[in-house]
């Protein structure tokens, strides 16, 4: 038996080419049920990931609260040591006051930079924990998701397009069914025609393309009557 001739469908807009090839995201064992289920698991995954990421970040944000305690006790002795400024003036014990004045001042400011510097970083570490924590596995959920789903967008889109033209079209009837053909399992084929190939050449073609617009999630009949209204 010679096949049939093979059908190219172009849709000039988006400029895909249907020319009989299966390009990544056209694999026969994808359907429409199972996109919508890798969609939910993959929001899913991002927003444990999320959660986790943000839970995680602001855990690690806390402990530097923990310096809090020795930022305030340092301005505590600095405003005593300030305090104590005023008995510099005093005969005889003025210069051992500014002495001390200026020993406690120093250490007052050293404690506080130095807690304030701790906090700074455990602040920038629980940030940048909760943002790797968090796009890292949603980047690499995408970098292997994307170019699947991607592909299977614009297949949809455009055999959506072409049904909306004329859900009847021979030409578009014969593509489905090829593709049918194609991606179905021998028992499943043998199920809807004895001869398929046969009935592609005869023109009925409209079975096997109903299948494959299921596996798509689409249907010629809703597209009939949305062309009709």
């Amino acid at each position: 038996m010679v096949p049939g001739p093979t059908i190219t469908i172009v849709r000039r807009r988006s400029g895909l080419l249907y020319d009989g090839r299966v390009p990544l995201g056209r694999s026969p064992f994808l359907n429409a049920r199972k996109i919508r289920t890798f969609d939910v698991l993959v929001v899913v995954w991002i927003v444990a990931w999320v959660v986790l990421g943000v839970l995680l970040g602001r855990a690690i944000w806390e402990i530097g609260s923990l310096t809090d305690p020795i930022i305030s006790n340092a301005d505590g002795l600095k405003h005593t040591a300030e305090g104590l400024q005023r008995l510099g003036d005093l005969p005889l014990v003025g210069g051992i006051v500014d002495s001390v004045v200026n020993q406690v001042t120093g250490a007052a400011r050293s404690a506080h930079s130095q807690a304030q510097t701790v906090k700074t970083r455990i602040e920038q570490v629980a940030v940048a924990v909760g943002l790797l924590l968090a796009l890292g596995p949603i980047l690499l959920a995408l970098l292997f998701y994307l170019p699947q789903r991607l592909p299977w967008k614009r297949d949809v889109a455009a055999v959506r397009c072409a049904l909306a033209a004329d859900p009847n079209d021979l030409v578009l009837l014969r593509y489905l069914a090829e593709r049918a053909i194609d991606g179905m399992r021998y028992d499943r084929l043998r199920e809807l025609s004895d001869d398929p190939w046969l009935d592609m050449e005869r023109g009925y073609t409209e079975r096997l393309a109903d299948v494959e617009l299921s596996r798509l999630g689409l249907s010629r009949e809703r597209r009939s009557v949305a062309a009709r209204l």
